[in-house]
């Protein structure tokens, strides 16, 4: 025990017994009982896409991955920039401390992303919607089975968002359809009804800078 130390001291004492200040993170294990289950197909899927596996009768051979984004909205953030010089009191018009006004209403409401990742072709999708409901989240799905003949079978690997797990309830979606395309949700994170989030991102993750937007396509309303 000692009375005193410097940080000099402290710093080379921690050293010398292998001892650094490092940030501690937190994780959530899942709680879903199927959760070996839902691992095992996406990892399944994936590896279809990647090529390690050959599909078999029945397996999908296009997978994407969906996920959204949004809120999307303008908003200011403070920051810097170059300017003239300001000298003594300043000029009104122009004061030292420029200042962008803030915006707290939306009166053209948001927009919201929809994303998919194509892991065979390696090619993002996305549409820019006013709302990211069952609807625009069919519409969306309308879009993907599109872009392959109707005979191939593909997967979309997905979260547990609500609207996703309604689909199987929905009239809109046709018998063929149903049977040339899977919906593989990953595993939930937390109890349901939990106030954290209780969803699982898929393997995009997709970001707005990097996603290419299309034309949404039309669909009815729910």
């Amino acid at each position: 025990m000692v009375d005193d130390i410097s940080h000099e001291g402290l710093r080379a004492l921690l050293h010398e017994e292998g001892v650094s200040f490092q940030a501690v993170k937190t994780f959530k294990a899942s709680i879903d009982p199927d959760y070996d289950a839902k691992t095992a197909r996406v990892l399944a899927l994936y590896a279809l896409a990647d090529g390690i596996a050959q599909p078999g009768p029945g397996d999908p051979t296009t997978v994407f991955c969906v996920d959204e984004f949004g809120p999307l909205n303008l908003q200011p953030h403070p920051g810097k920039q170059w300017a003239p010089v300001a000298r003594g009191k300043g000029d009104p018009a122009a004061p030292r401390r420029r200042r962008r006004r803030a915006t707290y209403t939306r009166p053209h409401g948001v927009r919201h992303l929809l994303a998919a990742l194509d892991l065979n072709r390696d090619r993002l999708y996305g549409h820019i919607t006013p709302r990211k409901g069952r609807t625009q989240f069919l519409a969306f799905c309308r879009y993907l089975r599109s872009l392959y003949p109707a005979e191939v079978r593909i997967a979309i690997v997905c979260d547990n968002f609500s609207p996703h797990l309604s689909t199987r309830r929905d009239d809109r979606v046709g018998a063929g359809p149903r049977r040339t395309t899977s919906r593989s949700p990953t595993p939930r994170s937390t109890a349901p009804g939990s106030t954290a989030s209780s969803r699982s991102s898929p393997r995009c993750a997709p970001t707005p800078s990097t996603a290419p937007t299309t034309s949404p396509t039309a669909s009815r309303p729910a």
